[in-house]
């Protein structure tokens, strides 16, 4: 991890860049992460069965104080080469969202899950937002 940086709201990644998600809770719960781009795209970052045929199986719930990583601790991401703004949507909850763990909602359109989340709650969804280059 020391080759790694901490991606601020409004940080500048580049094409080719390897990234991951680090995380812990509070308390038990269920969490959930999206990427968002300026194509309207959405991947579901966690939780996840699979990432291009790697098994990383990030589940929940999770279990406080532990820390989690995604895709998972010895993988990372590489950014594509799609460039714009990139948003990470995320948020933790007590209980299950069967909805937001629907394949539907794994990738595809944004727009549906942006939706879906407002609906939620406007206050409890966390974003970073970030420049790809």
């Amino acid at each position: 991890l020391d080759n790694f940086k901490n991606l601020t709201h409004g940080g500048v990644m580049h094409t080719g860049d390897l990234y991951k998600i680090l995380f812990s809770a509070a308390e038990d719960s269920h969490v959930y992460i999206f990427n968002t781009d300026n194509t309207g795209r959405v991947q579901r970052l966690f939780p996840m069965k699979a990432l291009k045929n790697v098994t990383v199986n990030n589940f929940n719930p999770i279990q406080r104080g532990k820390i989690y990583y995604i895709p998972s601790e010895n993988k990372s991401f590489r950014l594509d080469s799609q460039t714009g703004t990139g948003q990470i949507y995320y948020l933790a909850m007590k209980k299950r969202d069967p909805r937001l763990e629907q394949d539907d909602f794994a990738q595809g359109d944004a727009q549906p899950v942006l939706d879906y989340l407002k609906s939620i709650c406007t206050d409890c969804i966390n974003v970073v937002t970030f420049v790809h280059q």
